[in-house]
């Protein structure tokens, strides 16, 4: 199985990483793995060869993985996998499109969000509708704040 190996520099949380090609190699699937946390066995292979690899893609699985390296006997390195959705899915997540209930910074009065805070101010709107008694204007008011 060809496998090839990254250095990621990017916050782990980013959907499209920051990676650089360190090479790919043919390796082994460890017995009784798991799609979302492979094991691989790399032999003819010391860990020198990959200290700086922390990223790798499967390309048999079309997945990106977090790796960690360990060095076994017999000139071989184990890696452990666990999957990055985010990049993985990236192409995917961008096609998606969606509305943004939540936000850190903004927000929508009409969106019922039971988790954003209650604010101390109110909006009030005014608006004419008509006039009494020779000139007196009659006003709608409605308040548009929280509770």
């Amino acid at each position: 199985m060809n496998i090839t190996f990254y250095n990621n520099k990017s916050d782990v949380r980013k959907l499209s990483k920051s990676i650089s090609s360190l090479g790919s190699v043919d390796a082994k699937l460890k017995d009784n793995c798991s799609l979302l946390r492979p094991t691989i066995i790399v032999k003819r292979a010391s860990l020198s060869q990959y200290a700086s690899c922390n990223y790798m893609y499967i390309p048999a699985f079309k997945r990106y993985y977090f790796a960690e390296i360990r060095a076994l006997v017999g000139d071989r390195v184990e890696i452990d996998g666990n999957v990055d959705v985010l990049m993985s899915y990236s192409n995917a997540i961008r096609a998606l499109n969606v509305t943004v209930l939540r936000q850190e910074n903004m927000f929508n009065d009409y969106f019922i969000d039971n988790q954003l805070p209650i604010r101390q101010t109110k909006t009030i709107q005014f608006a004419k509708i008509g006039t009494y008694n020779a000139g007196t204007g009659l006003y709608l008011t409605v308040d548009g704040g929280s509770e």
